[in-house]
C-alpha cells in the first residue's frame, strides 16, 4: 500500500513538471508572439515589454536568446545603438551557436560603421544559419561588402522561399527580416571608410 502511495505521489509530481513547464513554454510563446506584433506595428515600447517579460520566464535558455534578439532589435529600431550592442555583446557571448546574435552584432557594426566586425559577425552568422536562412543573410554580407546588386538578387531568391512557407507567422516574420535588408543605406562615404 505505501509503495503505491508514493508511486502516486511521483507520478502527480512529476506531471505537476509538465504541466508548469508547458504553462511556461505557453507563456513564453504568448510574449514572443504579443512583441512581434508590435514591433511590426511600430508599437516599440510595447514590444520590448513582451520581450522583456519573455526573458523573465525560467527554464527558456536557447529560446531565451530569440527573445534577447528580438529585444535588442526592438532597441535598435527605436534608435538606441548602445543598449541594442551591450544586448547583443551578452547574446553572442551567452549563445554563441545563435546565427540570430551573430547577424544582429552584425547589423549593430554595420549602423556603426565598423565594417570589419560586421563582416566577420554576419560571416558567422552565415556559417551557423540554417540553409533556409543563408540567402537573406548572404545579402547582408555583399551589402557590407558593396555589392548591391548580388545582394538584390539574393533578396529576391530569399523572398521566393519564404513566400512559399506554409505557416504564416513565420513567413510574415522573415518576409519582414528580408525586407529590412532592403532598407538598409550604405552610402559612398561609409564605404570608404573600409
Amino acid at each position: 500500500m505505501k509503495n503505491q502511495i508514493v508511486i502516486f505521489l511521483t507520478v502527480g509530481i512529476c506531471t505537476g513538471c509538465a504541466t508548469l513547464e508547458s504553462k511556461q513554454r505557453a507563456a513564453y510563446q504568448g510574449h514572443l508572439s504579443k512583441g512581434q506584433r508590435y514591433l511590426t506595428a511600430t508599437k516599440y515600447e510595447r514590444a520590448a515589454r513582451e520581450f522583456t517579460s519573455a526573458l523573465e520566464i525560467p527554464g527558456q535558455p536557447d529560446r531565451g536568446a530569440l527573445a534577447g534578439i528580438l529585444l535588442a532589435e526592438t532597441h535598435l529600431k527605436q534608435g538606441q545603438i548602445d543598449t541594442a550592442a551591450e544586448l547583443a555583446a551578452d547574446l553572442t557571448a551567452n549563445h554563441p551557436a545563435q546565427s540570430g546574435a551573430w547577424e544582429l552584432s552584425g547589423k549593430i557594426h554595420l549602423k556603426q560603421g565598423r565594417w570589419t566586425q560586421a563582416e566577420a559577425d554576419i560571416t558567422k552568422a552565415l556559417e551557423l544559419a540554417e540553409a533556409a536562412e543563408q540567402m537573406r543573410l548572404q545579402s547582408l554580407l555583399a551589402l557590407v561588402r558593396g555589392s548591391k546588386a548580388y545582394a538584390h538578387g539574393c533578396i529576391t531568391e530569399a523572398r521566393q522561399h519564404w513566400s512559399a512557407v506554409s505557416d504564416p507567422d513565420l513567413r510574415r516574420a522573415m518576409l519582414a527580416k528580408t525586407d529590412e535588408i532592403l532598407e538598409i543605406n550604405i552610402n559612398p562615404e561609409q564605404e570608404e571608410i573600409r
